[in-house]
């Protein structure tokens, strides 16, 4: 039975309104996993999702409400999330996303009679080249994990990779390193919130270590990636943003992003270089020369966009 071997735990922190939306279409009379052990970790919400996942709880015995002492951080959470997982499969939901349960009887097979490392639920396209999916699967709920792959090693890395905003990585990592048998379904059962707003939130906050600070998506996704064996590593590395440009424009566009965000933190610059291959190292450090008269030309129109994005972010 499907309850046996999957469980899902959600992760929230302050989204009532979305987590509602979410636990309305998890428990709905037509729901494939409204009978699966459902466990919520909530970062010490402060906006009545505790009393909220509370009475849930008290109505449904399969939903089980931890709420945290103090707020822990998303990318911990996530992390606490592989912790406490007991059954064969682990599924990590988010509190804002939505989902198509069409044709679920797919997802249900394959846990109990393909026995994937991975099950991806949620590709966002098909014929994906490697570099195409791994950045598609850094979206949390696309897929579904086997406990074999949280080993000691595993547990490590995660733990490790929180600053780097992708806690989840490493074990997906695992299973393409020890070419562990990977499922990609063919169709998307969790809809993407192209809303979500929960990028930079260290930006926010005073008193971070500068290294969490200036770090920005592509920088991070990049430090998670050396994780990979080398051969892998080289093609993940080459197309990073997984889209149409070669590597030098992506790097360059990295480095306009890194000034904007970031005030052109060094260490962004510096810290994926020693997983490059030697041309790719040889064309970042070109790309970023480029970049740099690019700026020195056009420092006016940088610093109305830097100015601009400060005041995005306030701290708090």
């Amino acid at each position: 039975m499907l309850k046996n071997t999957l469980e899902i735990i959600l992760i929230t922190y302050n989204r009532k309104p979305n987590l509602e939306k979410t636990f309305k279409r998890l428990l709905a009379e037509d729901s494939p996993v409204k009978d699966l052990q459902i466990t919520v970790l909530d970062n010490c919400s402060s906006d009545g999702t505790s009393k909220y996942l509370s009475d849930l709880s008290k109505k449904y015995k399969n939903i089980k409400h931890i709420r945290h002492n103090r707020n822990i951080g998303g990318n911990a959470n996530i992390a606490r999330a592989f912790e406490i997982a007991t059954k064969p499969y682990l599924w990590i939901l988010a509190d804002d996303d939505d989902f198509d349960f069409t044709d679920f009887n797919q997802v249900q097979e394959a846990l109990l009679n393909e026995n994937p490392a991975l099950l991806i639920v949620a590709p966002r396209g098909q014929n994906l080249t490697l570099p195409e999916l791994l950045r598609n699967i850094t979206f949390l709920p696309s897929v579904i994990f086997s406990s074999a792959l949280l080993t000691e090693e595993t547990m490590l890395n995660i733990h490790i990779n929180i600053p780097n905003w992708y806690p989840h990585l490493p074990p997906i990592i695992k299973a393409f390193n020890e070419e562990g048998k990977i499922i990609t379904l063919k169709k998307d059962f969790v809809l993407i919130n192209p809303k979500s707003d929960s990028y930079n939130i260290f930006k926010k906050l005073r008193g971070v270590f500068p290294e969490a600070k200036n770090l920005f998506t592509h920088a991070a996704y990049l430090n998670t990636i050396s994780l990979l064996k080398p051969s892998l590593r080289k093609d993940a590395a080459e197309n990073f943003q997984a889209c149409k440009y070669g590597f030098f424009k992506q790097a360059f566009y990295y480095f306009k992003q890194n000034a904007v965000e970031n005030e052109n933190c060094l260490r962004n610059v510096i810290s994926p270089m020693p997983y490059f291959t030697f041309s790719q190292k040889l064309r970042w450090c070109l790309a970023y020369f480029v970049f740099c008269a690019d700026y020195i030309i056009r420092y006016r129109r940088f610093k109305k966009k830097i100015n601009s994005y400060k005041q995005k972010y306030k701290q708090i």
